[in-house]
C-alpha cells in the first residue's frame, strides 16, 4: 500500500491509503481507508518507528479518497455522540 500525505498542521504528520479486503461471509470486497497520524517526537525516541503512529481504519463501500472518508466518518461519529448525550439527559 502506498501512503500519501494529506492536509496536516505543522506539528502533526498525517498520511492515508486505501486497500481492498474481503473476509469470510462478505459477498463483495470492501475498501479500507487507513489513516495514520504522527505527533511531535517525545523526549525519548521509539525503538520501532511504526509505534510512533496512531492508526485509524474505516471500512466502507464508498468510492471516495481516503481523506474524504476520514472527514465524513469522523464528523458522523461526532454527531452520534451528540445524539447519545441528549438521550442520556432526557
Amino acid at each position: 500500500m502506498l501512503w500519501h500525505r494529506i492536509q496536516s498542521d505543522e506539528t502533526t504528520q498525517t498520511e492515508a491509503g486505501i486497500v481492498g479486503f474481503k473476509t469470510y461471509g462478505w459477498i463483495k470486497r470492501r475498501r479500507i481507508a487507513l489513516v495514520r497520524s504522527r505527533f511531535p517526537e517525545e523526549t525519548q525516541p521509539k525503538l520501532c518507528q511504526e509505534l510512533s503512529w496512531e492508526y485509524q481504519a474505516i471500512v466502507t463501500n464508498l468510492d471516495w479518497p481516503a481523506e474524504d472518508k476520514q472527514h465524513f466518518y469522523n464528523q458522523r461519529c461526532s454527531w452520534e455522540n451528540h445524539i447519545k448525550e441528549t438521550q442520556i439527559q432526557t
